[in-house]
């Protein structure tokens, strides 16, 4: 070792070179850490505390098998060390083995009883094995052997919270600021706790008392800011975080999260100032880095973003690190739609930490989006094996379960991971979302009520069962719930947005028009309100002031392309072509990357008779936004509607070639189908519908298609298949639904034909086409009066439509005559 050059640290003292080893790890700098512990176990070649960080090192360079010898010998060493037992746990754990974790750790707790660490240890591997009692049990045990100490009655706590007994949450967080006499900690988890209960006054006076009791404390100043955002006082906010970096500007969170706090209220440049701050001051902390990518996103500024992260990538001394980072170059990749350097971004954060659940759980979500069920679930089932208790990927392999069209299993893997962690909101409303999918509304407003009583000022929680409240005839309880939500976040403009939004759907334009104004006080140069209400002036019928309003969002904010597009939309309602077409152009110069506009101007010269305009902004398209497949797709159309067959082929030929999703595959490949329909060719068009399921087996207007085309060629058992797997996919489409009802009918089973319009009325009663196909199944079936009956509610949803009104009278001298 003569040639070493690193701290001087005595060999045969092992307490200073696990001291020092620590530090060197923690930053990534094995090499040297690896030095010192192979001296130091050349004088202390049984020492269980430096076998152990040898250990800890192995993992920490992603050698979880040497990791694992390493810890066996630390409990070789000394069979009477509790701590290696503990340790080698640890790493079952990260392993997903958590019974074998749970035989180490009461070996250590049989050696060592009155370690409350330990204690608390097993209650929490307990937990991840779904057991409970035991979990409080080991819980109460650690607080009781040491009363004095604040920690183990706030575990406690978390556990008592966990699993819905708030009154003992409470009670045990009490006991710990008891305990402690005023432990700023225990105050600020109370505050914690009062928010996640709803009540935010309460939580500003236990934030207040910690300040009050350590005020040199940042994390005091931290939680207060946080409680500040909450109310959406971003001005408190941003006080309370530069507080916070005065007291501590050796922590780079605080920095975070000013530059957080200042990118919400709009102020980029102090938003940037603070990130880079961040950055230069902590340059070797990677997440400093994150935030900035975060930031250059927020700003549509991606290929920046992606930059950011490369480069963070490159100097991470730890592969979990890198793989945190590796994940968000993935997310970073999708929202570029580059769909192959996402996944293999993704499958390099697996390879670069295969023992962190999250990589596994994304990488499922990534194939679950590819419509690669398989590879999801078995990426799924990894996740939910590394971290059971996390009900996350209880919920994915729920996702999964219903791709896969086992609703039972679905709705299982829903309860269980209700069972896991009752008090999370997120479980509530996933099975609430499966219930509503199965048209079990009554289920569903039970799942969102309890949601509610977690997260009783969760405003997106509030305006969820508004909307349920409302579509099941509640519209009392619709209102007093979107009142509720504003109530909640006075601040938010979502709440006045919402009760707006419903009072339209009552048909009350001026009450909406109050609704919005109401928000209007609260922001009045936000653009996306102003455009708003135009929306609502337009629908009482004043185009004038419709138009003041957009003229007015368009002052404010020149670059923003929604406010002339939805211009155009009014110039169109007034018949003035030239205006709303000038008024698109103005909005491609400012749109970014969004070639939706392009698309809308395209389509407008194209109603207008002025094809070649169409084709020049479709061209445009293609030339504006070359990995988009919509240019080559609005090019075809354009030819289709010509009758150009090749040329039209050939633009969805190219659409496909760069359709990077399930979803962008399946449109071109059904305009080929149909190209070949007028070809007259049944069997290219059926080869170009199965390719279309085949390559997006996930996409239900896939499988509908197919099914038209089987339906159109008489092939009924084939419609049949395709039809229902359609449904499977999407069981609350309604248009599905009563594909799947005529077919049935056609077929001679009309109970069949009665289940799938009943369900397709269900899923959507204002769309008179499902009364007009359940009215066709009653008269088939000889059910004249329940037919006229759904004939008059179709006319009552579309009064002038001449077949409606023809099947009605049908239907009345039919009744008449049988009279």
């Amino acid at each position: 070792m003569s040639d070493y050059t690193g701290p001087s640290v005595d060999p045969t003292n092992p307490g200073m070179t696990l001291r020092v080893t620590a530090e060197l790890i923690r930053n990534g700098d094995f090499a040297t850490a690896e030095q010192l512990l192979s001296w130091a176990l050349d004088f202390n070649p049984e020492h269980p505390g430096l076998l152990r960080r040898l250990s800890d090192m192995r993992w920490e360079e992603g050698k979880p098998e040497e990791a694992r010898q390493w810890a066996e010998q630390a409990v070789t060493a000394d069979p009477a060390d509790p701590e290696s037992y503990a340790h080698l746990g640890q790493l079952c754990i990260r392993d997903g083995r958590y019974a074998d974790a749970a035989e180490l750790l009461v070996r250590a707790v049989e050696i060592k009883p009155d370690n409350t660490g330990y204690l608390r240890r097993l209650a929490d591997i307990m937990v991840h094995l779904g057991r409970r009692d035991d979990a409080l049990a080991l819980a109460e045990r650690a607080a009781q052997l040491r009363p004095q100490e604040a920690q183990g009655h706030l575990f406690l706590a978390n556990l008592q919270q966990r699993y819905g007994d708030f009154d003992g949450a409470e009670a045990s967080i009490l006991t710990a600021i008891d305990a402690a006499a005023e432990n700023a900690p225990a105050l600020r988890r109370m505050a914690e706790f009062q928010a996640t209960r709803g009540d935010l006054d309460t939580a500003l006076v236990w934030a207040r008392r910690a300040r009050e009791t350590e005020p040199d404390g940042p994390a005091n100043y931290d939680l207060e800011a946080r409680l500040a955002a909450s109310a959406g006082d971003h001005t408190a906010a941003e006080a309370a975080l530069l507080l916070a970096v005065s007291l501590d500007s050796a922590v780079a969170h605080h920095k975070r999260r000013l530059s957080d706090t200042l990118m919400r209220r709009g102020d980029w440049d102090g938003a940037f100032a603070w990130a880079e701050r961040a950055i230069a001051d902590h340059p070797a902390d990677l997440m400093n880095h994150n935030h900035l990518a975060q930031i250059r996103g927020s700003q549509g500024r991606h290929d920046d973003a992606y930059a950011t992260l490369e480069a963070a990538v490159a100097q991470a001394g730890k592969p979990s690190d890198a793989a945190f980072l590796m994940r968000r170059l993935s997310q970073m990749a999708q929202q570029k739609t580059a769909q192959a350097d996402a996944l293999a971004w993704a499958e390099r954060a697996v390879a670069a930490n295969r023992f962190d659940a999250d990589n596994h759980a994304y990488i499922a979500g990534l194939y679950l989006q590819q419509e690669k069920l398989a590879e999801a679930r078995q990426a799924a089932d990894r996740a939910a094996q590394l971290a059971p208790g996390n009900p996350i990927h209880l919920r994915r392999l729920s996702d999964l379960a219903w791709r896969a069209g086992e609703q039972g299993e679905a709705m299982d893997w829903a309860a269980r991971a209700i069972v896991v962690h009752p008090t999370d909101v997120a479980n509530h409303t996933h099975q609430a979302m499966l219930l509503m999918r199965r048209n079990q509304a009554e289920g569903a407003e039970a799942s969102l009520a309890r949601a509610i009583e977690l997260a009783p000022s969760d405003i997106a929680l509030l305006q969820r069962l508004s909307d349920l409240k409302m579509r099941i005839g509640k519209p009392g309880e619709a209102f007093a719930l979107s009142e509720q939500a504003i109530a909640a976040q006075p601040g938010d403009l979502a709440g006045y947005n919402h009760l707006a939004g419903l009072h339209l759907r009552q048909g009350d334009p001026a009450a909406a028009e109050v609704a919005l104004n109401r928000a209007l006080e609260v922001a009045p140069t936000n653009v996306p309100l102003l455009r708003r209400l135009a929306d609502v002036a337009l629908r009482r019928g004043d185009e004038a002031e419709a138009a003041t309003w957009l003229h007015l969002a368009i002052e404010t904010d020149p670059n923003d392309p929604a406010s002339f597009n939805q211009l155009a939309s009014l110039e169109f309602t007034r018949g003035d072509h030239a205006a709303a077409e000038g008024a698109l152009t103005q909005a491609t110069a400012v749109a970014g990357d969004n070639p939706a506009f392009h698309s809308r101007l395209s389509h407008s010269l194209n109603r207008r008779g002025d094809e070649a305009g169409a084709l020049y902004w479709g061209q445009r398209m293609v030339q504006d936004f070359p990995a988009d497949p919509a240019g080559f797709q609005q090019i075809g159309t354009l030819h289709l509607q010509a009758n150009r067959l090749d040329e039209a082929e050939a633009a969805f030929l190219q659409a496909h070639a760069i359709a990077a999703t399930p979803a962008q595959v399946v449109l071109p490949l059904q305009r080929l189908s149909d190209i070949a329909m007028r070809r007259q060719d049944i069997g290219a068009a059926l080869t170009w519908a199965i390719k279309a399921t085949e390559e997006a087996p996930g996409e239900a207007s896939a499988h509908g298609h197919l099914a038209n085309l089987h339906l159109n060629a008489g092939n009924l058992p084939a419609a049949m298949t395709a039809g229902q797997t359609a449904v499977d996919l999407a069981p609350a489409d309604a248009g599905a639904l009563r594909r799947l009802s005529d077919i049935a009918l056609r077929r001679g089973e009309t109970g069949q034909a009665l289940e799938f319009a009943r369900r397709a009325v269900a899923a959507n009663s204002a769309d008179s086409l499902n009364h007009y196909q359940l009215a066709n199944v009653l008269q088939a079936s000889g059910d004249t009066a329940n037919a006229l009956l759904s004939v008059e509610q179709a006319l009552k949803l579309a009064p002038e439509n001449a077949t409606f009104l023809r099947r009605a009278d049908y239907l009345r001298a039919l009744a008449q005559t049988a009279a």
